[in-house]
């Protein structure tokens, strides 16, 4: 957490430590300050610094925007969100303020997004170290649409793992992290939706800190983020025949379970009615008072109830062979 000031050209760079109130930029350097967690205090004097609408600041503050590109005559303003641990909040606000010869960007945690950006200015990488500061925030938008995809491959690999559990049995626990996955996957689709806008808004409409050449590369992030948006809506799709297969196995197995239930029930019918027949306090039955009368009911008792067995084997009504009709 703390404020980061880089300062680079094509053959210096430098970590600048100083505080916000001697804080300055080079003319002849590309300065990229990065706030984590910055207090108000903090972003009011960036504000002033840099000559920040007070909408720019009043959004930087609040980070629960969506994203989104707005001018503000010679600066840009955007609003991108990165993914979150959070269940309940799956995305991070960044914001990006971009001048000239600067790049302001803002985020409430600390992120691990924009480290390999990092490196490659510390590293000298040819390409962010000779472009301006519309490239390095080109280059910061595109990892974090980057960061998408890992999102999406664990989401899919959830996805296969779900459904092998579902063929062997359904679970009630699985239902719940399918609905949350769903509940997951509609936050990012339209976190998503808006980086799609604004990326079509950066890389087609002319701003003014933001050169040809920038757009070209930030059009080509566009393609990036429609491509992920795209696995996002077949993830989407996915997880809601999830839902729906995991439906129709519980139905499934509800219904074989009703079915032996029913065949219980049904072979207990005869042998109920042999047995309250046989039952009633008649004086004038016979059978009662045969020696043999009690063995020959329970031989008849089950002998029904053997060949009901028998017969709905052979139907395929029980254990699942046997011809059905």
């Amino acid at each position: 957490m703390g404020t980061h000031h880089h300062s680079y050209n094509v053959e210096h760079y430098e970590l600048i430590h100083d505080d916000l109130t001697s804080l300055e930029v080079h003319p002849d350097r590309i300065d990229w300050v990065h706030v984590e967690g910055g207090t108000d205090a903090e972003l009011d004097q960036l504000a002033e610094k840099f000559g920040m609408h007070r909408l720019v600041r009043e959004d930087i503050g609040t980070n629960k925007q969506r994203p989104k590109v707005e001018e503000y005559g010679q600066h840009v303003f955007v609003v991108a969100r990165i993914p979150g641990a959070r269940p309940s909040d799956p995305t991070i606000q960044v914001s990006f303020f971009l001048g000239d010869a600067f790049l302001l960007s803002f985020c409430q945690e600390t992120t691990t997004c924009f480290d390999g950006v990092l490196t490659r200015i510390e590293q000298g990488g040819p390409r962010i170290r000779r472009f301006g500061a519309d490239y390095l925030m080109y280059a910061l938008i595109d990892a974090v649409i980057d960061a998408y995809f890992p999102i999406a491959d664990e989401i899919a690999e959830g996805a296969e793992d779900i459904e092998r559990v579902i063929l062997e049995g359904a679970d009630d626990e699985l239902l719940v992290d399918l609905l949350a996955t769903k509940r997951h996957l509609r936050m990012i689709r339209q976190v998503l939706a808006g980086h799609r806008e604004a990326l079509r808004v950066l890389s087609r409409d002319e701003l003014a800190p933001i050169s040809e050449t920038a757009r070209i590369y930030l059009r080509d992030c566009s393609d990036h983020c429609i491509r992920i948006l795209d696995t996002m809506e077949g993830l989407r799709d996915q997880t809601s025949d999830l839902v729906d297969f995991y439906l129709s196995q519980a139905s499934h197995r509800m219904n074989e379970v009703m079915k032996v239930l029913t065949i219980i029930a049904t072979i207990f019918i005869p042998l109920g009615f042999m047995a309250g027949l046989y039952g009633m306090n008649f004086e004038n039955m016979p059978e009662l008072k045969l020696p043999w009368g009690y063995p020959a009911l329970l031989v008849s008792m089950f002998t029904v109830a053997v060949g009901m067995l028998i017969y709905f084997r052979r139907r395929g009504w029980l254990g699942g062979s046997g011809r059905r009709r």
